[in-house]
């Protein structure tokens, strides 16, 4: 992907705004030089990791829709597999790995998989053992690459970096979201909006090439954050190249760049960025500065109107990136300090969020968001003071959260209705819990697992 280095072109300072300060700082200057080939090389180690899984797990064999999840699947388990590293590096496998083993079925591992491991009965000890030592023996062989390769320390560490150094969006306020988080929410959301227009036609194949497509929208962003979109056509085909059919990689292209244009899309990333909210707060805590004279004064060099600054700043197209491009070479540090003025302002006021931008609430059409908990945890692993029995029973709930149920709920909804739930729509899995979002006529399905 060295060819995308010579498209990198950031229009003015982009920082990365932190609520939660990182390595000490609330606000992180993305460089040209160094942050915007460090994610050229996230992309490429995305892309050696999708290649490595065609080899391993045969995807080309599959059909069209069958791919395309695989590959937007894969995409997902790539930036979360820092979330899923093994608790004890080379003695616990981590849930992961497991994961892979059952959702990308090989020559390799199918017949004996099969008969170590069996997803309607996940919870019986014996069966889960199997799997475990199925696992070491799976790690010695070439179709365990692509997993070593998530944990290799180097990969491992840049995908953290990806997670926390790149802003949804440039400009203060706005930068304090993470791209790598908005790009999997949209994809979640989109595919909901697509599979809910297209299910009673019994068309399979269109939210999945949606789905990828919502994936990749924005991820041009840190190399040419004002022009992402004339460049997702070189990104997505490096990227995507034999992986897929190219009329299907096509087809992607063609929906990322315009995004902003179809209404499954465009509604899929505007609530996920929850841009009317978030666009309520940073008013609240920076419109200040947009009564400076020295603003309406650029302002009124781009549009001749200096009445309307803050919907210049934070409206789309050119004259926005025009405006903050202004902002930075005329007063140089101010794009910092209000981002910082922004963070700062929520980690000192977290009990005023709901003055600022509003008590009621927005809910997805159509969507349903789900708690699963898992009851009884502490007394389950505390009901023995023997600690390898604890340390096993805190893993075993570990492989039931993170494993046993996404899969099986995937597997289920696939068998009875041939659909097949974005691993990107189980929002949040840890500590006993699993948040997810589903259409709304799936709803009774998920109730019968």
């Amino acid at each position: 992907m060295k060819n995308l280095e010579q498209l990198i072109n950031y229009p003015y300072k982009i920082y990365r705004a932190f609520t939660i300060p990182y390595d000490g700082k609330t606000v992180y200057q993305l460089r040209e030089e160094h942050e915007g080939k460090e994610w050229i090389r996230v992309l490429e180690s995305l892309r050696e990791f999708l290649q490595l899984s065609q080899e391993s797990y045969a995807l080309s064999y599959r059909d069209d829709e069958e791919k395309i999840n695989a590959i937007a699947d894969l995409i997902t388990l790539f930036f979360k597999a820092p979330l899923l590293a093994d608790p004890l590096q080379g003695l616990i496998p981590s849930p992961l790995k497991l994961y892979f083993l059952i959702r990308f079925p090989i020559e390799y591992n199918t017949e004996k998989l099969t008969s170590s491991f069996d997803i309607q009965d996940p919870l019986n000890i014996t069966n889960l053992r199997k799997l475990v030592e199925f696992l070491e023996k799976f790690e010695d062989t070439k179709y365990a690459e692509p997993i070593k390769m998530l944990y290799s320390t180097e990969v491992r560490d840049r995908i953290i970096r990806a997670w926390l150094l790149y802003p949804a969006d440039t400009r203060p306020g706005y930068n304090a979201s993470s791209l790598v988080s908005h790009l999997l929410i949209t994809s979640s959301l989109a595919w909901i909006n697509t599979y809910l227009k297209t299910y009673t036609l019994h068309d399979r194949k269109q939210p999945s090439i949606i789905r990828l497509a919502a994936m990749i929208h924005d991820m041009a962003k840190p190399i040419r954050p004002a022009e992402h979109v004339k460049i997702i056509e070189d990104l997505a085909k490096e990227l995507l190249s034999g992986l897929l059919d190219e009329n299907i990689i096509n087809e992607v292209i063609k929906l990322a760049k315009q995004h902003h244009e179809i209404d499954v899309l465009r509604t899929a990333d505007i609530f996920s960025a929850s841009t009317d909210r978030v666009r309520r707060l940073v008013n609240y805590i920076l419109g200040h500065y947009f009564e400076r004279s020295e603003l309406k004064s650029i302002a009124n060099e781009i549009t001749g109107d200096e009445g309307s600054v803050f919907e210049l700043a934070y409206g789309s197209g050119k004259a926005s990136w025009e405006f903050w491009s202004r902002v930075d070479n005329k007063y140089g540090e101010l794009i910092r300090e209000m981002s910082e003025i922004f963070v700062r302002w929520i980690i000192q006021n977290p009990n005023k969020l709901h003055d600022a931008v509003g008590r009621e609430e927005k809910y997805y059409e159509n969507t349903v968001y789900l708690l699963i908990d898992l009851g009884g945890i502490q007394d389950f692993i505390k009901s023995t003071n023997r600690l390898r029995t604890v340390a096993a029973a805190s893993q075993l709930i570990d492989f039931i959260i993170y494993l046993i149920i996404p899969y099986y709920i995937q597997l289920y909804l696939y068998e009875r209705d041939k659909t097949w739930l974005p691993l990107e729509n189980f929002y949040i899995i840890g500590g006993g819990n699993i948040v997810l979002v589903i259409p709304s006529n799936l709803k009774q399905r998920v109730e019968e697992i």
